[in-house]
């Protein structure tokens, strides 16, 4: 899969960049006419196209075995099979409103000339590049990454991809300076890639036909509402967002951001130390167990005391990352699902679980888990995120789930108390911890009837 999403990013950039400088240099050394820049313009515009038509073909998912089987699913690709025509209509009022406001609702073209400018530029001139960043490089993304991420870089790819056009003027797209026109390419790709989720590849190449347009007709020195029309775009895909549901090939959705955890959450660092300060109280000749290690944030801290600590995760990524980290110091690494532990009963001193029940769909499995591995005075450590319902907080779990961390519980310090005392655990230690999210630290035993 990341094989593909190179080749499809390569084969781009390099053709379109050998074209562009061909012709750049050929005109600079008197070698061509410069009568030939619409039909170098034409082509280069239709790389992206060609190169994700290409990939389709790859995949072999066709109506038929000849060109109509394969042209019907190209359009049946291009077209999808449902299409939110509301959120279209919310972009097209916010494009004819910025743009007009930007050209004070005045035009020196023609109605006719703008409608056939905006077909000219759906199909062949920037909305056909649409097929490639919305259609057959993010489908590629999203089998690994997830939709903010994968929307901002290729956002960011599908902005460079303008550069060398952007000097050589193939285009005439220079009307920003190009810092602020990647920024502008990659809010504008959040805002395309959730209108492709939610709708079609085609109305993907309806809008870009349209900003193509709006940029045309309205004098480039009046665009100072380019940028802030975008923005809004932006904030309105994130809104959108929220319900959409990529299907991931993976069963393991963490592989997904398991190389973005440490960066994520680096500023947590102080708050596990303090955790590991807690629980190195216990004796060292332990067997100690840690569910959910992810990349071992924790666990890096814990491997200079416990003799025997084996350190877990679920998501194959995860466990590479954690290896690598820890592997080599002693501590053992093993694949577990927290909620299906295949060990003895009675087999563990202590068991660790940081900042993973609130994400796991059913906890009440894996609690059951942890008591049965538990030796009769087993200690359960279980410091976990709290929701206190603060706007903070609300806007930091937002952006996790766009990067996507699925948080499926939210307790209070309270309720998260009740939480195990509901449950037949005696809690021996609780207390908050304060950090960029508030901890619910808690140390408990099973109540053995």
């Amino acid at each position: 899969m990341r094989h593909t999403i190179k080749k499809q990013i390569f084969y781009t950039m390099f053709f379109t960049y050998l074209l562009v400088s061909i012709y750049h240099w050929g005109i600079k050394l008197d070698l061509l006419s410069n009568l030939i820049e619409s039909k170098v313009f034409f082509l280069v515009q239709m790389i992206p196209t060609m190169v994700a038509f290409l990939f389709f073909y790859k995949r072999k998912r066709f109506l038929g075995k000849y060109i109509p089987g394969i042209l019907l699913s190209w359009f049946r690709y291009i077209f999808g099979k449902k299409s939110s025509w509301r959120l279209f209509w919310i972009y097209t009022i916010i494009l004819i409103l910025g743009f007009g406001f930007s050209g004070g609702f005045q035009t020196k073209q023609s109605l006719s000339r703008i409608f056939s400018f905006l077909i000219s530029a759906t199909i062949f001139s920037g909305g056909n590049e649409e097929v490639l960043w919305r259609g057959t490089l993010l489908d590629s993304f999203l089998r690994k990454f997830p939709l903010l991420l994968s929307s901002l870089v290729i956002g960011f790819i599908w902005g460079l991809w303008h550069l060398p056009k952007y000097y050589f003027t193939i285009g005439h797209v220079g009307m920003l300076d190009f810092p602020i026109f990647l920024f502008s390419t990659m809010i504008m790709g959040v805002a395309l890639s959730v209108l492709r989720l939610k709708g079609s590849i085609f109305q993907c190449m309806l809008i870009h036909g349209m900003v193509n347009t709006g940029l045309y007709i309205v004098e480039y020195e009046n665009h100072k509402y380019f940028i802030p029309m975008e923005i809004l775009l932006f904030l309105i895909a994130l809104w959108s967002s929220r319900k959409i549901s990529v299907k991931k090939p993976s069963s393991q959705p963490w592989d997904r951001v398991a190389g973005l955890y440490d960066f994520i959450f680096k500023k947590e660092r102080p708050t596990y130390r303090k955790i590991r300060d807690r629980i190195i109280r216990y004796p060292s000749e332990y067997k100690v167990l840690e569910l959910c290690s992810g990349t071992g944030l924790l666990t890096k801290f814990m491997v200079g005391h416990f003799n025997q600590l084996e350190a877990s995760d679920y998501s194959p990524d995860m466990l590479y990352i954690l290896k690598d980290k820890v592997g080599n110091l002693g501590c053992r690494i093993s694949k577990i699902d927290g909620t299906n532990i295949h060990r003895p009963d009675n087999s563990y001193d202590l068991v660790i679980m940081a900042n993973a029940l609130h994400i796991l769909p059913n906890p009440e499995k894996a609690m059951k888990e942890v008591a049965r591995i538990l030796k009769p005075n087993g200690v359960f450590i279980v410091p976990t995120m709290l929701g206190e319902g603060t706007l903070k907080e609300m806007v930091q779990r937002f952006f996790l789930k766009m990067v996507g961390i699925q948080i499926h519980h939210s307790w209070t310090y309270k309720e998260y108390q009740n939480y195990f005392l509901n449950h037949g655990w005696e809690i021996i230690r609780l207390e908050k911890i304060h950090g960029s999210f508030p901890i619910g630290y808690v140390e408990c035993r099973k109540e053995r009837k």
